[in-house]
């Protein structure tokens, strides 16, 4: 069994990325890493929780538990090509513009299993989009994600329902 811990930093910029500091610890053997994250700092972000992975199996197996009590997803958002921008015959709308322009495969589902549970106290995104209290459990095996629940708080109300995302056949259901 090996054991490694400490704090690791980045400068802003580097990589591409806003400063980033990790708290934490891993330990393991060739079967089976351990990780606790005392506290991951993005930006003003951060991250605590439990990753567990198995490298025993066909392919590797994530256990992970975070949590967030704030997390600002703008910070790590560059500029990037828009999809969709609203036409200047229309004044307003409800429609957002940060969905990406490129063409979305699902494939990566296929290069591990796992579960992830993730509780975020509040998330800010582009377009001003505040979402507080998410709570939700994925659950990835063979290509086939199923995030089931999933709570969030959007709008002084509660969204409830579950996501079913298939990478054998590039598709998407979403459950409200």
């Amino acid at each position: 069994l090996y054991a490694m811990e400490g704090i690791i930093s980045s400068p802003k910029g580097n990589f591409s990325l806003p400063e980033t500091n990790l708290d934490f610890r891993v330990e393991g053997d060739l079967v089976n890493v351990n990780a606790i994250i005392r506290k991951l700092a993005l930006a003003e972000n951060e991250v605590s929780g439990t990753i567990d992975v198995k490298l025993d199996e066909a392919k590797p197996f994530v256990k992970a538990d975070l949590v967030s009590t704030f997390f600002n997803g703008n910070d790590l958002i560059g500029s990037k090509k828009q999809a969709f921008v609203m036409p200047s015959l229309i004044s307003s709308a409800n429609a957002l513009s940060f969905v990406p322009a490129d063409d979305f495969s699902l494939s990566f589902l296929n290069v591990v299993n796992g579960n992830v549970a993730l509780k975020i106290g509040d998330l800010m995104l582009p377009e001003d989009i505040e979402l507080s209290n998410i709570d939700m459990t994925a659950k990835l095996q063979n290509g086939n994600l199923i995030i089931n629940p999933l709570s969030v708080g959007f709008g002084g109300g509660k969204i409830a329902g579950d996501v079913i995302a298939n990478a054998n056949d590039n598709s998407i259901r979403l459950n409200l």
